[in-house]
């Protein structure tokens, strides 16, 4: 019997999963991996971290299996998007790789946008400049790191830099290369006139294959390390929500799927190619040849329930210590028990990147008393917890909230960043309403999460 082996990098660890032939799974392995956050609104992985996951993965499957190394026909590659890996001329690591998650190049986006044009890069890219997008951590490194630019031989995706060390081939596939932002993506090839406006050389990315294509075959040590054949073929892959698409079956129009992993994504297939003018949506080349896909995408999704569990459920870690079974084990127990909606609760996590004089203005502080602060745009609520960082909390001498001259029953604060005045809030409302905050000179974001 032939099988197939399908490694998949994500954000928290690399799933290696060996398949038979008719899809039946036969054993998996996973292996996983930290993430660096060394300011705020930074992310980073090292790759190495990613091939070392990989390949002890593939071993353990094979060597669960007992199966031949011959009969294992291809390998198939999926994982994270976005991420920017650059390899010096030894094709080596020059830094960590900044990843999808990572929000520090909003001026980078500023200076596509300048410099491609709004309309214009809708147009070729299907979005609008992103800080998530692979392009503007590349301007970023450019502007911030020249030294590591300069350097910079070959940029590759975080999937492609593990199919790099299993062939020696510098290849990825359309899918993926749609969310570097340098992808014509209604041609499906790189776009000439992307990369000239922003002067990056063509000759740093990997040529572009369509996913069923294949781009190489295991290299003799590799094999060795992992016991693979050289005979093995690697192709093209996906990136992560193609390449669910695939195997939830979403591949012709009419069709489409939601997930919650460390994001949430609403995606859905599509035969011909469809732009959003305004670039609300995200449109990529998907993995089927000649298709494309539509998705929205919001990045507080399942890690808000890691931030849950780690910041105000500590709880839940001594429970599941005490029972021999994981935290989210009972966190999910306890959500089964409460009712779709969650009786509207809701997480707002707002980042504001302050003045003194413009927090004033933001929060002022109550007659009641000097240590509380009121916060007047805001819906009544019941319950809060709240996650403040300390320089905010020295700033105002803030020790409680009250939300339209209504106290809540219950404050808890939590140390956070000092980088920047960081209120995360948790909030149950006993009615809907419309949440306001002034945004000037301030990054504002509020994310609803529904319990199930």
């Amino acid at each position: 019997m032939a099988y197939i082996l399908g490694v998949d990098i994500g954000t928290s660890g690399t799933k290696t999963v060996l398949f038979s032939e008719d899809g039946t799974p036969v054993a998996s392995a996973t292996y996983e991996y930290p993430l660096y956050t060394p300011q705020n609104g930074y992310a980073e992985q090292e790759p190495l971290d990613w091939w070392n996951a990989s390949v002890n993965g593939i071993k353990d499957v094979i060597s669960q299996s007992n199966v031949s190394a011959d009969d294992i026909k291809g390998v198939g590659l999926s994982g994270q998007m976005h991420g920017l890996v650059m390899l010096d001329a030894e094709n080596q690591p020059i830094r960590k790789s900044i990843i999808w998650c990572d929000q520090r190049t909003e001026k980078e986006c500023e200076e596509i946008t300048e410099k491609v044009g709004a309309k214009r890069l809708i147009e070729i890219t299907a979005n609008p400049a992103l800080t998530g997008f692979t392009a503007s951590k590349i301007l970023w490194v450019r502007n911030h790191e020249p030294e590591n630019y300069a350097k910079c031989k070959h940029i590759l995706l975080p999937k492609d830099y593990v199919r790099y060390i299993l062939t020696g081939e510098f290849a990825t596939e359309v899918s993926d290369a749609s969310g570097m932002q340098l992808l014509d993506v209604p041609k499906r090839q790189w776009s000439d006139e992307v990369l000239e406006k922003l002067d990056i050389d063509k000759n740093l990315l990997a040529k572009v294959y369509e996913s069923p294509e294949v781009t190489g075959k295991i290299l003799p040590e590799i094999a060795a390390k992992t016991g693979l054949s050289t005979e093995t073929v690697v192709v093209g892959g996906a990136g992560d929500n193609a390449a669910a698409a695939v195997g939830t079956g979403v591949v012709e129009d009419g069709k489409a799927f939601t997930t919650i992993g460390t994001s949430g994504v609403v995606f859905a297939h599509s035969n011909n190619i469809s732009i959003d003018p305004k670039g609300r949506v995200h449109t990529f080349c998907c993995a089927v040849p000649g298709a494309w896909h539509v998705m929205g995408v919001t990045q507080a999704a399942g890690y808000s329930l890691a931030w849950f569990q780690e910041n105000i459920g500590t709880e839940y870690a001594r429970k599941a210590k005490e029972q021999g079974c994981g935290a989210f084990d009972l966190i999910n127990a306890d959500v089964q028990k409460t009712p779709i909606g969650a009786r509207l609760m809701i997480i707002i996590v707002i980042s504001i990147i302050m003045s003194l004089n413009w927090l004033k203005k933001f929060a002022t502080v109550s007659a009641r008393s000097p240590n509380f602060a009121r916060i007047t745009p805001m819906i009544n609520a019941n319950t809060m917890i709240c996650s403040i960082s300390p320089l905010a909390r020295e700033l105002i001498g803030l020790s409680g909230i009250i939300f339209n001259n209504v106290s809540v029953n219950e404050v808890a604060f939590m140390d956070s960043t000092d980088a920047a005045l960081v209120l995360i809030v948790l909030m149950s409302s006993p009615t809907p309403g419309l949440i306001r905050f002034p945004t000037d000179n301030a990054t504002v974001t509020a994310s609803a999460v529904v319990a199930r």
